[in-house]
Formats: C-alpha cells, sequence, structure tokens
C-alpha cells in the first residue's frame, strides 16, 4: 500500500530538482560573469546615463523556465494532496484552498468560490485544522508575504507569462556621486535608478542629472545586485525565494501525512 501523499511529496521532489538545476546554473553564471558601467551623457553636459554590460548575458529564458517548473510543481504538491484527502470519490474542484482574506471561510460550501468547497471532501478534522491555520489570513502583517501566498500568486503570473529573473538592486545600496563644474560651484545633483535592472547587453542602471552643465561626474556604488522576480511589486530575493517555498511546502505536506498515519 501507497504512503500517505506519496505522489504529492514526489512532486515536492520534482520541484527540489528543478531548483537544484537552476541554482547550479546561476552559479555557473556567476563565476563566469564580469560586469562593466558605460556611460553616455547628452550633449549639454546635464545628465548622465550609466549602464551595465553583462558579460556574459545569463540565459534568462531558461532560468525562468526553471523557476516555473518549480513553482507548478510545489502547487500541484498541495492540489495533489487535498484530492488524496477527500478519498476515491473526491468531488469536483476540490484543490488546496489559499486565500488572503478570512472572508471566505464564511461562504456556504456550495459556493465554489469560497474555502469550503474546495476542502468539502475532506472528512478528517486533523487535515482540515492544518489546512486551515496555513491560510495567509493568519498572518497579521503583510499576508501578501505569506509562503502560500506568494507560491499562488507565482503559480499564477507562470501561467500567463514567463517568471523571468532580473537583477535586484539591493536595499542597503550605498551610493555617492560627485560632480565637477566648470565654475568649481557646488550645484544641484540628482541620481536615480531602476528597482529591477533585466538581464539584457545594454540595461541602464544609473541617471544622474545636474542643473548646470557639468565637467565630469563621478559614482561610487558600494553593494553587489542580487537576483529577484519582480512579481506584483513585491521584493523577492529568486533562490531565497524559491527555497523557502520548497521548505514550507514540503513540511507542509508532511504535517498533513502525519496526521493521516
Amino acid at each position: 500500500m501507497a504512503r500517505p501523499l506519496a505522489g504529492a511529496l514526489a512532486r515536492v521532489a520534482r520541484a527540489e530538482l528543478h531548483l537544484g538545476s537552476l541554482n547550479k546554473a546561476i552559479g555557473r553564471w556567476a563565476d563566469k560573469q564580469r560586469a562593466s558601467f558605460p556611460m553616455d551623457h547628452n550633449d549639454e553636459g546635464t545628465e548622465f546615463r550609466y549602464f551595465i554590460a553583462w558579460k556574459p548575458v545569463p540565459n534568462v529564458t531558461r532560468w525562468a523556465l526553471l523557476v516555473g517548473e518549480c513553482v507548478h510543481n510545489l502547487r500541484s504538491a498541495l492540489d495533489h494532496a487535498v484530492y488524496e484527502c477527500s478519498g476515491p470519490d473526491a468531488p469536483d474542484g476540490c484543490q488546496f484552498p489559499v486565500f488572503r482574506d478570512d472572508s471566505y471561510l464564511s461562504l456556504p460550501e456550495r459556493a465554489k468560490r469560497g474555502y469550503l468547497y474546495k476542502v468539502r471532501g475532506i472528512k478528517d478534522d486533523r487535515v482540515r485544522a492544518i489546512i486551515q491555520t496555513a491560510q495567509p489570513w493568519n498572518r497579521k502583517e503583510r499576508p501578501e508575504l505569506h509562503p502560500l501566498w506568494v507560491l499562488h500568486r507565482l503559480d499564477i503570473q507562470d501561467k500567463h507569462r514567463l517568471l523571468t529573473p532580473v537583477a535586484s538592486v539591493p536595499r542597503n545600496l550605498r551610493m555617492n556621486v560627485r560632480a565637477e563644474f566648470f565654475d568649481d560651484a557646488n550645484h544641484a545633483v540628482h541620481a536615480s535608478g531602476p528597482e529591477w535592472i533585466p538581464f539584457e547587453r545594454k540595461a541602464e542602471v544609473l541617471t544622474v542629472r545636474t542643473s548646470q552643465p557639468a565637467r565630469k561626474v563621478y559614482v561610487n556604488l558600494d553593494g553587489q545586485y542580487g537576483i529577484g522576480l519582480a512579481v506584483e511589486g513585491l521584493d523577492l530575493g529568486l533562490q531565497s525565494t524559491l527555497n523557502k517555498l520548497s521548505q514550507y511546502t514540503r513540511r507542509l505536506l508532511e504535517e498533513i501525512r502525519d496526521a493521516l498515519v
């Protein structure tokens, strides 16, 4: 007789395999990566644009496919668990519910959008309690960062477009910008840059604007770019997020499995 949730946990193992492949691919690229920072400016000498030239440019399409495979297997593993826990005659529409708002819990069982509809085939009260306790609505501060909610949203996005990794600007990036002007006076200097930087042959990382023409601009950046996912405005580190989601999903399924034994 197969052990409870063997299939669901096998999907987690598959996700972990894809995650391992992604980590190796990123590691091989990072070992070779030597970026340069070309600059150009306008004719007036009041705008200076800095770019990053990735050498080599990573194969982000392959990275994105590995991310999607990892996410999809984790999300599917949860649905498989609910289906198995619903017995041999599992009703249509049973799946692992993921809700940020507990108002869905109050909807009647017949309401397909509701929480109870998705778990109506589960008769084991222990399993029901585990699933309800795991809901993102139980996180009082920033439930949108709950691992289940992040996994759910990533899976939805991957169905419509690739989860393409980007370079993320660290929060603790320290930047020192200084301009040398023709009249040796101090004039206003403003620097701005994007939160996310695509992995392409020439991506803008910083724009410096001055109120008067500048002879030269000096820029010093202290901090390394990370690799992240730009999803619904969330600041998600790619590898740390996927590691967390994988570990969380495995622990949750193991807790359900142990309740069934």
